[in-house]
Parts: structure tokens; sequence; C-alpha cells
């Protein structure tokens, strides 16, 4: 699995996993979470809200061991290519956010709306509730639109 978790944090940030860099890890959650919720079967990781947002204990003990593995050349899916560059199409995204908050940001509204089932009038309500750090409301609301757009298309 750490093979694949390493392929996938590369194919869509366009650098090396490095589990000891906080924001690595982070934006490692970031992309599996959104990959998963678009139909891309990355593992069975279960997702709970976090400081940083959505967060899987089994993502982060199966990233942990990526540090001791030699990288091995991974073959993905049409579907999961197609998954990466709508990652990627949505990083590109961001204007005034680090690479990191807008993950951060576009993965929790998604949790916050199709998991705590928060009514989209309250959404970037408790956003910045619960992230005082993201308080740029055009940002914030590019990043809701983003969310809403994450979906099974098959």
């Amino acid at each position: 699995m750490c093979d694949v978790l390493k392929e996938i944090y590369r194919k869509v940030y366009n650098e090396t996993f490095i589990y000891s860099e906080l924001d690595h890890r982070i934006k490692l959650q970031k992309a599996v979470y959104i990959l998963e919720n678009m139909g891309v079967h990355v593992g069975d990781y279960s997702f709970s809200w976090n400081k940083y947002g959505p967060y899987s204990l089994g993502l982060d003990s199966d990233a942990q061991k990526c540090s001791t593995r030699e990288e091995q050349e991974i073959v993905f899916s049409d579907i999961a290519e197609t998954g990466f560059r709508k990652v990627k199409k949505y990083i590109s995204e961001q204007v005034s956010y680090t690479c990191v908050q807008w993950m951060e940001c576009i993965a929790s509204l998604h949790y916050l709306k199709n998991v705590l089932r928060y009514d989209e009038k309250l959404l970037l309500t408790q956003l910045v509730e619960r992230k005082p750090y993201l308080i740029d409301g055009t940002a914030n609301l590019r990043a809701l639109s983003i969310a809403n757009e994450i979906k099974v298309d098959f």
C-alpha cells in the first residue's frame, strides 16, 4: 500500500512524499479523502473529523511505513488517473491559501456537508469557527464550489 500512497502523492503534488513533514501528511490525507469521494478506491480508510479536517488513522499508519520502503512503479486505472487530474486542477485554483490550507479547506467543507450534514447556509460559518485561519471569504466560496463538485462520476 505504501507504494500506492507515495505514487498518489507524487502524481497529485509533483513532489516526493516525506512522512516526517507535517504538511506532506496533511496533503496526503486530503488527497486520499477527495479521491475516495470521487470513487477512486485507494484503501479501506475511514475518516473522522480532526484538527486539520478529515483524517484517517489507518491512512496515517500506512503512510508512516512509507519511509522504510523503496519505491516501485505503480500503474493506476483510468478512473484513478482522471481523479488525479481533477485534484491537480482543484489545487491550481488556490489563490490566497497555501496548498495545505487549500486542500484542508476543500476537504473540510466536503466533510462538513456530506458527513456531518451541515446545512449549506451554515457551512462557511462552521468552517471559520472550526478553522479561524481559513477566513478568506472569496477563497472559501470557491472551495465550497469545488467541494460540491466532488462526487462519483461513473
